[in-house]
């Protein structure tokens, strides 16, 4: 039996992350669930290491292939079972190289887009993970209703010029629901962005999905703020001066980038701040540094 033959069929116990996996593995106890883990991400490692051309040296082939046999002993009759405490030692061993060779890639990603690559064939198509295909149908979504409001005849540059306090009924509505999905457009874009990312180089972390949420809400705010307060605090909502031609497309634009970059408006506010205490001669705290690398720390 060849390597790759082994690796198969140790970790056809286990192939994917459904519940029927997770009910079966916690009959089967600790010590077999961390196995049966460590021989997936052996598996998914492996598989990502060979068919990128990742060159994996033959001590190390030979130590995996020892490890999957005397993982593979203790299920046979006919032959006496390992020590445990062996068997996962030798596949510990196994694991730490593999992810050694395969950096900055990390396993855990590696199995969860090998899951869902073979739990869903259809939809994987449309985004690796169901995080990206969640933040993809967001975005669509909101580029439908964005399209959509701008068919109105309501949404138009008088009104947008006249600003939060400038209209109401209707014509305000539509404006806003008109602003929101261009912010939803510019968060959802950086979420994708950002997501796209960490799944290229296979360092994306479940851990963090909430905070991908977390950052399109924060858009979404930060645009309408951008769009709204600060623009009518900065040009003071003059419908003369802002009605024509290119700057009646201010707004919609800092709707965007508003929800594309959350710092942006959070800079802006600071500076704001900063501005008031000087003006009141009040000094302002200073801030702690914010982490390198955004949300799942790897950088760019």
């Amino acid at each position: 039996m060849t390597v790759m033959d082994t690796i198969k069929a140790t970790a056809s116990e286990a192939r994917s992350l459904t519940p029927a996996l997770s009910y079966a593995d916690i009959d089967r106890g600790p010590h077999d669930r961390i196995r049966n883990r460590m021989v997936r991400e052996v598996e998914a490692m492996t598989v990502f290491a060979l068919s990128t051309g990742i060159g994996v040296p033959s001590d190390l082939m030979a130590q995996l292939d020892r490890a999957m046999v005397e993982s593979d002993r203790g299920d046979t009759t006919d032959t006496p079972r390992a020590d445990p405490a062996v068997r996962i030692a030798l596949l510990s061993s196994t694991h730490a190289e593999l992810t050694r060779l395969i950096a900055p890639a990390k396993p855990g990603p590696l199995l969860l887009l090998a899951e869902d690559r073979r739990a869903y064939p259809f939809w994987n198509g449309f985004g690796a993970v169901p995080l990206v295909r969640r933040m993809l149908a967001v975005s669509v979504i909101s580029l439908i209703v964005l399209l959509g409001t701008a068919l109105s005849s309501q949404v138009n540059a008088e009104n947008m010029s006249k600003g939060l306090l400038g209209l109401q009924g209707w014509p305000l509505l539509w404006n806003e629901v008109f602003l929101f999905a261009a912010s939803a457009v510019g968060a959802g874009l950086s979420n994708l962005r950002r997501l796209d990312r960490f799944i290229s180089t296979c360092t994306y972390d479940q851990r963090f999905d909430s905070s991908y949420w977390s950052r399109l809400v924060m858009g979404v705010i930060s645009g309408i703020l951008l769009a709204q307060v600060l623009y009518s605090a900065i040009f003071g909502g003059n419908a003369s001066a802002t009605a024509d031609g290119f700057s009646a497309l201010n707004q919609p634009i800092l709707a965007l980038l508003g929800g594309f970059s959350a710092d942006l408006v959070h800079d802006v506010l600071s500076h704001f701040i900063a501005t008031i205490g000087n003006l009141l001669g009040t000094k302002r705290a200073q801030q702690p540094p914010s982490p390198v690398g955004g949300t799942e720390r790897p950088a760019g």
